[in-house]
């Protein structure tokens, strides 16, 4: 990297540095920032493992790793919820899209393919749940699942449970800037809600907003997955 490069990278690292700095100190929480920019000067520069490198020990020396542990390059604007602002370095235009934090999902009785199930809204909007990776046939359209309940669960218990879960049985949605859920006619039981000491069922055209520390049931009343849905 040629001189004027490498002056432009340390100013578009402070530029950067600076504004990540001022969001944590104003205690607003992601976790993880997308660069990308309509400048060929500039994109070279972000490509470039360098730069990489030296933005992950600038996060290191400034308190920010945890803050932005996830670290994404983009040759175009995402169209997922991200929050975007642009820094005008003296080199040019760098665009940031911040990371909100991201739920997981995680069983808390019955089995899950995953130890967790990320839902990052910056690429997909709806994730199904289900026994089994394949869901169904919808509309002439194969369906998977995106949270998967084990469908080979050895365990006799374990199997029970499972087994009261649909291949199609519900799903969780993100529309305007929310987290819902929604019960499939799939479902060969009820999809139930838990929020404190207050329980919902949900019908087919109802969907619920999901709040960290919800918790998912599906199944029948005795035999059913239990799934929490947390803040990561």
């Amino acid at each position: 990297m040629n001189e004027q490069l490498i002056i432009a990278q340390d100013d578009i690292l402070q530029s950067l540095t600076v504004k990540l700095s001022a969001l944590r100190d104003g205690q607003e929480k992601y976790t993880g920032i997308v660069l990308w920019t309509p400048d060929v000067t500039i994109n070279e520069i972000i490509q470039k493992k360098e730069f990489r490198d030296k933005l992950g020990v600038e996060l290191d020396n400034h308190d920010l790793r945890s803050y932005a542990r996830d670290i994404r390059y983009s040759l175009q604007e995402p169209v997922g919820g991200v929050q975007k602002f642009q820094l005008d370095t003296q080199h040019g235009k760098v665009c940031v899209g911040l990371i909100r934090l991201l739920p997981r999902v995680i069983a808390k009785k019955g089995t899950l393919m995953k130890s967790e199930y990320i839902l990052d809204w910056t690429d997909q909007i709806q994730w199904n749940i289900g026994r089994g990776e394949q869901a169904a046939e919808r509309y002439g359209v194969d369906v998977n699942n995106y949270i998967i309940i084990r469908d080979d669960e050895s365990n006799d218990e374990m199997r029970n449970i499972n087994e009261h879960v649909s291949s199609f049985h519900a799903k969780i949605l993100y529309e305007n800037g929310g987290f819902y859920l929604q019960a499939e006619e799939g479902g060969l039981d009820h999809t139930r809600l838990k929020r404190g000491k207050n329980e919902s069922t949900l019908r087919t055209e109802i969907k619920m907003p999901l709040y960290d520390g919800d918790f998912i049931k599906l199944g029948s009343v005795n035999h059913y997955v239990l799934l929490l849905f947390k803040l990561s």
